[in-house]
């Protein structure tokens, strides 16, 4: 059965009723006041402060307000997958745009002149927000982590991370049964096959074999020196049988990437030639054996360095993207794992999800730097940008403010009129400040994104004038429109 609704107004009350339905919800997430949210699932209960939690865990059965949720799962999603930061906000600030833009429609303004206007205005709001940012160190970083948590523990794990490996090396996260803290490693990891043992390999003659070792044959003609022989693959009888002798057997594992790939890398790594999987032994190079990883330390080759850098640059796919920075961090600053633990599963899966926003807010804020926070850049925007519909964009990013204010107070108007281009209100003492003395740091990525992200969902929604309910419609025809 296919239901068309095709009048603007209506069309527009529609998407904006769903939208509602997720703003009530998070609004009291928002900000440093911001308030938990018991998520119950059919065999699990999850306890979130963050947007894209609570807005994915929002699902009705009815038609007219499941369009605008969606459309909020998209955005918040889509802001979390590029920032890590801003879920919430991009859903506050998509509802205050779409509720003020439809509210001059409702009135009579034409809503190709509407969507202009706030195109218009996006293009002055980035410039803008370029002209206030300023770069951020390492030592800096809780600045900008106190966005995503007040987590003490967690914001000095992600900052040491990047003391590190800076913005060139690779953070992963892995589920720990103990305690949280973080392991550096550098260069290539591979796994020993059946063994467990832990020993130091310097001065040893490195074998790489572009095969699996199925006989004696390749160890037949080595001499009594230490001896170790990297291959894609060995046989098990083999491999026990040198197990105590000179000879240390070890086997590409499959990772994230293929093991033709970690040959291939290796191969140029070590230097190390061949033709028609012939042996060829390398120069000695410092090696650690320890637990069951295989480490090759300081590895560095310009030339893979430099074709990695220009494959990133050239890559559009994301999953591609990452393969790549993981191997460009193996040989470069090496790549940190944050083991992160909890008291409950419910705590751990929080706990990893707040890690998750740090680690990408922190990367965003070093690499494009930084703005102050805490919500003064959208007052600065809304002070500082002006035209014929400016009640739209002033109305929309005043209510953002007044939202972020409100959570932590009842008179948030009356701190609202004490603002100035020169002052901005401590979120957590309430006190009206200079801006020089705000601490918290927005990333600037962050807020650019956010605001392409919103605007430009809302000038589509503008300029839709019809809405088709067909049972075949589903989320991901809607992802696919965004």
């Amino acid at each position: 059965m296919v239901y068309i609704l095709n009048n603007q107004i209506n069309v527009l009350k529609t998407i904006i009723s769903g939208v509602e339905l997720v703003y009530n919800t998070i609004l009291y997430t928002f900000g440093p006041g911001g308030k938990n949210v018991l998520i119950k699932r059919p065999n699990k209960i999850i306890i979130a402060d963050d947007g894209v939690s609570v807005v994915n865990n929002i699902v009705t059965n009815d038609a007219n307000l499941n369009i605008g949720v969606e459309l909020c799962k998209s955005i918040s999603n889509s802001i979390n997958n590029l920032c890590g930061d801003g879920t919430t906000t991009s859903i506050l600030l998509f509802y205050y745009f779409l509720r003020n833009s439809f509210e001059l429609i409702n009135n009579g303004v034409d809503s190709n002149v509407l969507i202009t206007e706030l195109k218009d205005y996006l293009k002055k709001m980035l410039t803008l927000i370029e002209q206030e940012k300023v770069d951020i160190t390492v030592d800096s970083l809780e600045e900008i982590l106190l966005s995503t948590t007040n987590n003490i523990e967690i914001i000095e794990n992600v900052k040491k991370a990047y003391q590190l490996v800076d913005t060139s090396g690779y953070i992963l996260l892995k589920r720990s049964n103990s305690i949280d803290f973080i392991k550096h490693y550098k260069g290539y990891n591979i796994y020993i096959n059946n063994t467990f043992e832990t020993k130091e390999l310097n001065d040893i003659k490195v074998i790489i074999v572009n095969d699996v070792i199925s006989s004696h044959f390749i160890m037949s003609n080595l001499n009594d020196d230490r001896y170790l022989i990297i291959c894609l693959g060995i046989n098990s009888s083999i491999l026990n049988y040198y197990k105590d002798s000179n000879i240390t057997i070890v086997s590409i594992k499959e990772s994230t990437f293929d093991k033709e790939t970690i040959f291939q890398d290796l191969e140029t790594l070590l230097n190390i030639s061949y033709s028609n999987k012939t042996i060829n032994i390398s120069k000695n190079i410092d090696i650690l054996i320890e637990n069951d990883v295989l480490i090759l330390k300081d590895l560095t080759s310009q030339k893979l360095i430099d074709k990695l850098a220009k494959q990133m640059d050239q890559t559009l796919s994301l999953s591609k993207l990452s393969k790549l920075k993981e191997r460009y961090a193996k040989i470069t600053k090496g790549y940190v794992v944050i083991y992160v633990s909890g008291t409950t599963e419910e705590e751990l899966e929080n706990k990893v999800l707040i890690y998750e926003d740090a680690v990408k807010a922190g990367y965003n804020a070093l690499k494009f730097g930084v703005c102050c926070g805490g919500g003064y850049i959208y007052y600065l925007l809304s002070k500082k940008v002006d035209g014929t519909y400016f009640y739209v964009i002033k109305e929309s990013l005043r209510s953002l403010i007044m939202t972020l204010i409100r959570n932590s107070v009842s008179t948030a108007e009356n701190i609202y009129q004490k603002l100035s281009l020169d002052t901005w209100v401590d979120l957590r003492t309430l006190e009206v400040m200079n801006i020089s003395k705000i601490s918290i740091k927005d990333s600037i990525y962050t807020i650019k994104e956010i605001l392409k992200t919103v605007i430009n969902n809302v000038c589509l929604l503008l300029n839709t004038k019809m809405i088709i309910f067909n049972e075949n419609i589903n989320k991901q025809t809607i992802d696919d429109l965004l």
